[in-house]
């Protein structure tokens, strides 16, 4: 195989598994909603947040 199709079929894959990602993240918000509530979501998304700031700035 080319190094071209190599490329594309990366590519692909790739996007394939953003949009895979994105689309079970969503799934698993609006459960959250559904089942813990807004108050819980939001916490844990600070929380979230907090330690992804931390783990950036080390």
């Amino acid at each position: 195989m080319s190094r071209t199709q190599n490329t594309l079929r990366n590519i692909t894959a790739s996007l394939g598994g953003q949009l895979l990602n994105n689309l079970l993240r969503w799934i698993c918000r609006i459960t959250f909603i559904y089942t813990l509530g807004k108050e819980f979501l939001g916490i844990s998304s600070l929380f979230t947040n907090i330690l992804t700031i931390l783990s950036l700035s080390s």
